[in-house]
């Protein structure tokens, strides 16, 4: 049988069976549950092995607080409670916490970079906890930085990993509150932004060229549901 890599496991299911045709063929099957909604099931038939993305259940996504180290394979998280030892600023009144994000620009020759503001209307009402995901986009060869200004309490944070496609088993769906930002870095799908309950504006700086390869968006197959409600404790 293969290695099996990737995320890490949560349980194993093994399973065997009779195909019923022309003759009896013994069929085994390895589950491996991968965090997200995806799983990874592996066959045997005739001591070959194949395997196959399968979707476990498309509404049971869970989104978690934001934190470094498990947004840590889609970007950076900037905040002034991040690991970083700061410096004193400003005459002793500041501290100031340096290099929160790495910064990247993949085509120096064309792009510009776009210091903007984008004003955001929540996709989710204040009574909804529930959020379709229809469609990912990604910018290939920039860095997305999201920063909150006024009006933002929380938001949603939605990712997956892939190369030309979406890589639907790494998606994930992270809560950020209003003192943290983020980024995305270059090649990151994700869902456009998604401010939660109450209006808010977000400085955002992206490396442009004018040129369709800015923003790639893809439509899902099928859509997934996310749980937006972060579990207490």
């Amino acid at each position: 049988m293969p290695r099996i890599g990737g995320a890490p496991l949560l349980r194993l299911r093994l399973t065997w069976g009779l195909s019923i045709g022309t003759s009896a063929e013994l069929i085994k099957e390895v589950v491996f549950p991968y965090p997200g909604v995806f799983d990874r099931h592996w066959q045997c038939r005739d001591g070959a092995w194949r395997n196959s993305w399968k979707c476990r259940s498309i509404g049971s996504m869970q989104a978690i607080r934001l934190s470094t180290q498990e947004y840590a394979a889609y970007g950076d998280v900037i905040s002034a409670d991040a690991a970083t030892e700061p410096v004193t600023a400003n005459l002793g009144f500041a501290e100031r916490y340096n290099f929160l994000a790495t910064l990247e620009n993949r085509r120096t020759e064309k792009a510009q970079p776009n210091l903007c503001v984008f004003r955001c209307q929540p996709m989710l009402a204040l009574n909804e906890q529930r959020f379709e995901v229809a469609l990912l986009e990604r910018h290939a060869f920039s860095t997305q930085v999201f920063i909150p200004m006024n009006g933002v309490d929380k938001y949603l944070v939605i990712v997956a990993l892939g190369g030309d496609s979406p890589d639907l088993a790494t998606l994930r769906a992270f809560v950020a509150t209003g003192s943290q930002g983020i980024t995305y870095r270059p090649g990151v799908w994700h869902h456009p932004l998604v401010a939660m309950y109450r209006p808010g504006d977000f400085v955002s700086l992206v490396w442009e060229d004018g040129s369709k390869r800015d923003c790639e968006v893809v439509k899902l197959g099928e859509s997934v549901q996310i749980f937006a409600g972060v579990k207490s404790g």
